[in-house]
């Protein structure tokens, strides 16, 4: 594709600026810059600002096979109209696309490179990479809520406002990457201003060996977009400390004082503080102080989020530890330290795989317009996006054989990876984490009862018990389990699932 880039590069002059008004500034470059009819195709993160690059819609569709001509020629009309009738006009940019994508499938040109030439520039149409200044390579991908046309298609349906699981409306996108397709997958929404549904949409590797490197960089990217990636954080510690944590803490006796605990994947510290500052503020600790442990691979600057006086007045004691959870539970050295509880919270699903799979209709079926399988909803209309994902990357492939007369429906498919449960020599991770700790809360996406039933029985934990707290909690999307060795009669709000 030849691409004559535009480049658009801001520099902050003020070094007075606080971080409030930088990451305000950078919010809304980044809100501004899709209002022009251009495509971002790369946001370069310097460090201390963002470099943005930017291509024409006719340099982006530049040598597409003759016979896509019209969809291109129609596509283009619509897309100028939307953008320059303020994101107004948004049924015809929507059912322009669709009609290229539907069209697709049943082109065929001289030769297999240039089909997946074809297929690269229409899927990752209007999404953009993320990549660090001197990176060889992106770390992440985004795409804006109101210019993409896959997902302003749920909107223009109504889809959107019956479901409030946002991941499972976008969840794969390809993006282009100095000319080289690669998937990435829903993590989070970033609402730009206050009162508008106008959002950025974030979205990490699918590649495992590269997922790392990928929260790494959106680590980095709240330093100077967002304040938080999750909204619900106030809502989900006292969630956790009024139904879950304090309950027991109000049950049990502390003859040291002292309350230890361990978060994994703790991150910026965002739940952690906010949890902690709920139990604080419960009075259960009574004299008790808390010694807290910090487990996480990512090095982030995380002591401003307990620099609270009510914070400060419950803790003795905070330690880093910058390691992987699984290595350092494995490593021969490991000092072994008992915890009153051991936090999981929202990290194992961080090493989902995907699948492209499908599913099948019958051709007189009258069948809703979605229907749900595992952790992602499945939208008709959208089948051959997710069928040109599929010849894109065969490696991802889950279909099932074709049977007469029906009609294969692609969708994307999420799977909890078993390895998370395991340590590097292959030990459970359960079994070695309620070694070490009276309690252990996992919170997680992926993790079912299944799968973790099925871990529990391949590695004869029986002497260890597993309560589902997340039907009495009343969790839609994400399962809470509290994992433990003895049976103290705990109050848990929920119900042993194990052993069976």
């Amino acid at each position: 594709m030849r691409q004559q880039a535009k480049h658009i590069t801001t520099h902050s002059q003020n070094n007075k600026f606080d971080a409030y008004i930088l990451k305000t500034y950078w919010r809304m470059k980044l809100y501004r810059t899709p209002h022009e009819p251009l495509l971002i195709t790369e946001v370069i993160d310097t460090g201390d600002s963002f470099s943005f690059t930017s291509i024409s819609f006719d340099d982006y569709w530049n040598d597409v096979h003759v016979s896509l001509n019209n969809y291109i020629r129609e596509l283009k009309i619509s897309w100028f109209s939307y953008i320059n009738s303020d994101f107004y006009n948004v049924e015809p940019y929507c059912n322009a696309y669709l009609r290229l994508i539907n069209k697709l499938p049943f082109v065929k040109t001289l030769s297999q490179e240039q089909d997946k030439f074809i297929l690269e520039r229409a899927l990752g149409f209007e999404n953009f990479v993320f990549r660090k200044k001197g990176n060889a390579s992106a770390f992440a991908a985004a795409t804006t809520s109101f210019r993409n046309p896959v997902f302003l298609s749920l909107q223009q349906r109504g889809l959107r406002q019956q479901i409030q699981n946002v991941p499972s409306l976008l969840p794969l996108i390809v993006a282009l990457d100095k000319g080289k397709s690669s998937l990435f997958y829903h993590y989070r929404k970033q609402r730009i201003i206050k009162n508008s549904d106008h959002s950025l949409l974030f979205f990490p590797t699918v590649e495992l060996n590269r997922r790392s490197a990928s929260f790494s960089g959106l680590e980095g990217l709240t330093q100077r977009l967002v304040d938080q990636w999750d909204s619900r954080v106030p809502q989900r510690a006292r969630l956790l400390a009024k139904k879950v944590i304090v309950p027991l803490l109000d049950n049990m006796s502390n003859e040291n004082n002292t309350l230890n605990i361990l978060d994994i994947g703790s991150g910026a510290g965002h739940l952690t503080s906010s949890l902690i500052t709920n139990i604080i503020q419960s009075g259960c600790l009574r004299d008790a102080k808390i010694e807290l442990s910090l487990l996480d691979k990512l090095s982030v600057r995380c002591l401003k989020r307990f620099s609270s006086e009510t914070f400060r007045a419950g803790i003795s004691s905070i330690e880093y530890i910058s390691d992987d959870y699984q290595k350092w539970l494995s490593n021969p050295l490991f000092r072994v330290k008992k915890y009153d509880f051991i936090f999981l919270f929202r990290v194992l699903h961080n090493l989902s795989e995907f699948k492209i799979g499908t599913h099948f209709k019958q051709h007189n079926s009258k069948a809703a317009e979605i229907i749900e399988q595992r952790r992602y909803i499945d939208f008709y209309h959208l089948s051959n996006y997710y069928k040109l994902m599929h010849f894109i990357f065969p490696n991802l492939s889950n279909a099932k054989a074709q049977h007469a007369q029906e009609t294969p429906i692609f969708a994307p498919q999420r799977f909890f990876n078993p390895e998370c449960l395991k340590v590097t020599n292959n030990e459970s991770l359960i079994d070695k984490l309620t070694g070490i700790a009276h309690h252990l809360l996992i919170e997680d996406g992926d993790l079912g009862p299944m799968s973790l039933l099925k871990h529990m029985d391949e590695y004869g934990l029986h002497h260890i018990m597993v309560y589902d707290l997340s039907k009495n909690l009343k969790l839609s999307v994400n399962h809470i389990y509290c994992i433990t060795q003895s049976d103290s009669g705990s109050p848990w709000p929920g119900a042993q699932i194990w052993p069976c």
